[in-house]
């Protein structure tokens, strides 16, 4: 289990999996992944959302096969992200982009977002976001002025949200995308120079608001990751001055959602909201073990059942607005898998398990984001199989 130091310092570490360096500011650059008409049919069957509260099993999903290592592609990000369209974004690296991209595919066909091709961007960050309108929002290091920046794009010229450099904050493995909402509103939590103090910053390509700030709230010593909502408001992770740790939204000034005072957690995985304000996330327990739960200010929901030995980690719990949660999580058998809750109780299901088939191969490993699960139910995942063939995924549920 997580202790306290070994929690801050995942909170302040992002992950950095990949070498990259350019931009593709002018042209959408287009790879043939697989066939259109399976996809169509899939979106087909999801194109009216399931509500919350329904029993499904493993059987009712469906898997498309969005790109994998024999198109091109050599390696690819551990969090790929989905919007309510179905598109996916995420980083890879591949043939024609040696040092990496950040991608968005939909329909069959691959958009290149950013690319080393123009030698203007190195190291993008793991974590990526996307919302309803394609945008995709992610973090890449500047070869030759040491700097970090903050973009979104759509296949088109890179908006940039924050540089560095200009906004006086450390970058490198410190500056990393947070989330974006459907407005194109991005977060991001960052230290100033010197780490002197920390923010939980907002921007659009413009002047940087900072939303929570230690060196202006004395009640916080250290920040940890967040996620917005359509309506701005946020949840993030937070360790205030009493020597707690806690899950915390801003609406209507800064509220606790839950805390180390709370069902004896001690610790917590990064949150991320719905646009009806519930956060989502998972807790470390002090007693050993986890539990993944949903809440607002009001009070908390279980969303797994710790009193079993079921599940003994999870990572990166996503929430869509019906309230449904999904996360990747290992268990006590020693397998791992990909798992889903629709009734807003602890009736965690699995998607995907390794040891099942997949593709026509065995699944050997596989991952999720934090923004892995859209309204329609579909789930975007990384993928490992027996053979050698990893790629990206989307698992949809029939209907």
């Amino acid at each position: 289990m997580f202790n306290k130091t070994t929690m801050q310092e995942y909170s302040r570490t992002l992950s950095w999996t990949h070498k990259a360096a350019g931009k593709d500011n002018k042209r959408s650059k287009r790879f043939e992944t697989g066939p259109v008409l399976a996809w169509v049919a899939i979106m087909a069957l999801t194109a009216v959302g399931q509500a919350s509260g329904e029993t499904v099993t493993k059987a009712d999903f469906t898997f498309i096969n969005a790109v994998d290592n024999t198109q091109g592609f050599s390696s690819f990000g551990s969090m790929p992200a989905i919007n309510n369209a179905g598109a996916v974004a995420f980083p890879s690296l591949g043939a024609g982009f040696e040092s990496g991209a950040v991608l968005r595919w939909q329909y069959g066909a691959v958009t290149t977002i950013a690319s080393s091709a123009d030698k203007v961007l190195t190291s993008f960050g793991d974590s990526v976001a996307i919302n309803s309108f394609g945008t995709v929002g992610f973090s890449a290091k500047v070869p030759g002025r040491s700097d970090t920046i903050i973009a979104t794009g759509d296949g088109g010229t890179l908006n940039t949200i924050a540089s560095a450099n200009e906004q006086g904050i450390v970058g490198g493995q410190f500056l990393g995308i947070s989330a974006m909402n459907e407005s194109g509103t991005v977060i991001f939590l960052a230290f100033r120079k010197g780490f002197r103090s920390q923010a939980i910053f907002s921007g659009r390509g413009g002047p940087l608001t900072a939303i929570v700030d230690t060196a202006a709230d004395p009640n916080f010593l250290q920040l940890g990751n967040a996620d917005i909502n359509a309506s701005g408001n946020i949840v993030f992770h937070g360790f205030p001055a009493d020597g707690t740790e806690g899950i915390f939204s801003n609406a209507r000034g800064i509220k606790v959602i839950a805390d180390t005072n709370t069902r004896g957690f001690g610790g917590f995985l990064d949150p991320v909201i719905n646009n009806a304000g519930t956060a989502a996330t998972s807790a470390f327990l002090n007693s050993g073990g986890v539990e993944v739960f949903t809440g607002t200010a009001a009070g908390i929901t279980p969303r797994t059942n710790p009193g079993t030995p079921f599940l003994t980690f999870v990572d990166n719990v996503s929430i869509n607005n019906s309230g449904d949660v999904a996360f990747f999580a290992t268990e006590g058998d020693g397998r791992a898998g990909i798992f889903i809750e629709l009734t807003g109780g602890s009736n965690a299901i699995p998607v995907i398990e390794t040891g099942d088939p997949l593709f026509g191969s065995t699944v050997i490993a596989m991952s999720v984001g934090r923004f892995c699960l859209n309204d329609r139910g579909q789930i975007a995942l990384r993928y490992q199989l027996l053979d050698g063939r990893a790629g990206i995924a989307v698992a949809s549920r029939r209907h």
